[in-house]
């Protein structure tokens, strides 16, 4: 389960262990001249000129990362820099305890990385950084044309690449991610294991059932008022996935989330993140309700709506 990332990016990718292997090792401070998230310095409109603009501007040399903590401390006790770095940010953790140099590191890896397989990983990764804002500002356009850019035939890592793009967009287009994950589940060998259950999703149509915030505390920009989304779907007999979202703010869940629940679409868990790693999240007939403690990607929040 997951606050607001996606845990099978928080655990380990189905190709993280490719990355293990890395020699390179951070040093204490960024001297990088360029910001990851600097945008583009171009005129040019066409989407996939401006992401070739992004990664060329991106330095030569490897970025020397900060050890300081630019996300939320204690996600992890033992998460590091090094630790971080030689899984190229495929831990969960990592994106949340140094989301900043994620970022960073993640953006010279797709511009500059080596072997071909190892950079096409990255690449995906830097995609849903700026698509889902992750270490800084979302850049949807950029992302969205390395996500076509990854996902062709003769790009390495093409099956792993078209489904990351599917998993990362299932929600704010599903429609688009069917297609993604069309092409990225259709080998019987080299497609990840994910596809038994992100595809069959998919094409039975993820929909959104629309919430009205009745009381919020502690979320800046939600109000009494405000619309938000909640996504509840089976996944396997007695358990569910779960997501509430309201704009670009998750509240609760990813594509990998799972909370126990009944058939007629009610369900959720009691457990804060101190607990297990999330918030606790119910959804009830026409109800839904979240809250988390101090030590959530959030803070200290509670939150409920009405369900239409």
């Amino acid at each position: 389960m997951s606050p607001s990332l996606p845990r099978n990016f928080g655990l380990i990718l189905p190709f993280a262990l490719a990355l293990a292997c890395s020699s390179k090792e951070p040093t204490a401070k960024s001297t990088s001249s360029a910001s990851p998230d600097a945008a583009p310095q171009t005129a040019a409109a066409d989407p996939k000129a401006l992401l070739d603009d992004y990664l060329a501007q991106t330095p030569a040399e490897a970025p020397r990362l900060s050890t300081e903590i630019t996300g939320t401390p204690g996600a992890l006790p033992d998460t590091d820099i090094s630790r971080c770095q030689k899984t190229g940010w495929s831990y969960f953790e990592c994106a949340q305890v140094f989301p900043d140099q994620g970022r960073e590191w993640v953006r010279w890896e797709c511009a500059h990385g080596d072997p071909p397989q190892h950079r096409a990983i990255l690449c995906s990764r830097l995609a849903e950084y700026l698509h889902q804002g992750i270490g800084g500002p979302r850049q949807p356009e950029l992302a969205s044309a390395l996500f076509d850019r990854q996902c062709q035939p003769d790009e390495a890592n093409y099956y792993g690449s078209c489904f990351v793009a599917a998993r990362v967009l299932m929600f704010d287009d599903p429609d688009r991610a069917l297609e993604f994950a069309r092409r990225g589940c259709s080998s019987e060998t080299e497609s990840p294991g994910g596809c038994s259950s992100l595809l069959p999703r998919l094409e039975a149509g993820l929909k959104s059932r629309k919430v009205i915030v009745e009381q919020v505390e502690g979320l800046a920009g939600v109000t009494v008022g405000s619309e938000c989304a909640v996504w509840l779907w089976p996944t396997t007999p007695g358990s569910c996935g779960a997501r509430l979202a309201c704009g670009d703010l998750v509240l609760y869940g990813s594509e990998e989330s799972s909370v126990p629940c009944k058939e007629d679409g009610t369900g959720g868990e009691d457990m804060t993140t101190a607990k297990d790693g999330d918030p606790a999240f119910r959804l009830e007939e026409g109800a839904v309700s979240l809250r988390d403690d101090d030590e959530g990607t959030l803070g200290a929040f509670s939150f409920e709506g009405r369900v239409e």
